[in-house]
């Protein structure tokens, strides 16, 4: 049982801050809708979250937008099976609907490419 500990030392967090990252799930419930998940993946997860309130080249993001506004009413036209098929696709690869993902592009460009807590995630979603 010690080798066990010694192995794995990198990736047992102490009883505080288990239940640091226990209420830190609670308070991202949503985001973790249904997920089974440790204290260490929810801290883990919370500290992609410190690119917050930072800002992006908002040149880049106009390029985006634009880019994503092509592919989402492309998406809108298309009949409604290739539609749902997309939009299914879309949804379970980003983690958003492409309306969610559209409204939160939109505020981000009114904001001139200051960033909130999920769109850093939401870009790097939309980049990979």
């Amino acid at each position: 049982m010690d080798e066990f500990y010694e192995m794995n030392q990198a990736h047992i967090i102490g009883v505080e801050d288990a239940a640091f990252g226990f209420d830190l799930s609670v308070l991202y419930a949503e985001q973790y809708n249904g997920q089974e998940i440790g204290s260490i993946q929810v801290i883990n997860g919370t500290e992609q979250e410190r690119h917050a309130y930072e800002n992006c080249d908002f040149e880049t993001l106009k390029r985006v937008m634009k880019t994503y506004e092509e592919q989402y009413f492309g998406w809108k036209d298309r009949n409604i099976f290739e539609r749902q098929w997309v939009l299914r696709d879309f949804r379970k690869t980003v983690g958003s609907s492409a309306d969610e993902a559209y409204t939160r592009i939109k505020a981000m460009e009114a904001g001139k490419g200051v960033l909130s807590t999920g769109d850093y995630a939401l870009l790097k979603a939309l980049s990979g």
